[in-house]
């Protein structure tokens, strides 16, 4: 979800994720098919700047920036780690005169790696992890209001062999100091079944109420889908 910074700007998280068999040694790449062109003709005039001269041969993550409300599109940042892949990121606008950019980012490594940008998205820090388990799982971030508070729903948990498909523990934390520490306040789900996966996911608030949507998926097998959850603010 994008984020609006003061000056009317959009900021929305992308990430270039190599596709898998493109990573094998010898595989031909179609990424130079993958690329649509408008017909100018019959299609209004947007433009988005080339992802790929701004990434490596792994993946990466980054955020697009508007300044006309979605017509053109820029990318910002370069993000990536030895040690894992960085996808799937959130974005909150911290208080403050600088308006600080803070990522949350989905990793392999079992725990969630953060990024800062102090000049609204333009230029990042380097990743770095963070004390908030991620079992290789997206994540949502949203800032509330008024109190200008963090919410993060995520998988609270690390992969476990006893259950090794499973994503689970998905709760909701609040930060009060601009998410240097977190307090628990709401358990979605905790049920754990071997080949069930509760995640992705989104939040919204609507006056006091945090609404989070998520899924809930059965690796082949079907459901009635369950209606949705509120948290009380």
């Amino acid at each position: 979800k994008l984020v609006t910074m003061s000056t009317g700007e959009w900021v929305l998280p992308y990430w270039r994720e190599q596709p898998r068999f493109e990573r094998i040694a010898g595989f031909p790449s179609f990424q130079s098919k993958c690329h649509a062109k408008p017909d100018s003709a019959t299609q209004p005039k947007q433009h988005m700047t080339n992802v790929s001269d701004h990434a490596n041969h792994g993946t990466t993550s980054g955020v697009l920036i508007s300044r006309d409300k979605g017509i053109e599109w820029r990318v910002f940042g370069n993000l990536t780690d030895p040690r894992t892949d960085l996808i799937e990121g959130t974005l909150a606008v911290m208080d403050g005169p600088q308006e600080e950019l803070v990522m949350l980012l989905r990793t392999n490594t079992g725990c969630s790696f953060q990024a800062s940008s102090l000049d609204k998205g333009h230029t990042w820090g380097p990743a770095h992890p963070v004390a908030m388990p991620n079992p290789n799982s997206k994540l949502h971030m949203v800032k509330l209001y008024p109190s200008g508070y963090l919410a993060v729903a995520f998988n609270n948990h690390h992969r476990s062999s006893a259950c090794k498909n499973c994503r689970t523990h998905l709760h909701v934390v609040v930060s009060r100091d601009g998410g240097v520490t977190w307090r628990n306040v709401a358990t979605l789900e905790d049920s754990m079944e071997s080949n069930v996966r509760i995640h992705y996911p989104t939040m919204l608030q609507v006056g006091s109420m945090l609404y989070v949507a998520y899924s809930r998926f059965y690796l082949g097998r079907c459901r009635v889908a369950r209606g949705p959850t509120g948290v009380g603010g």
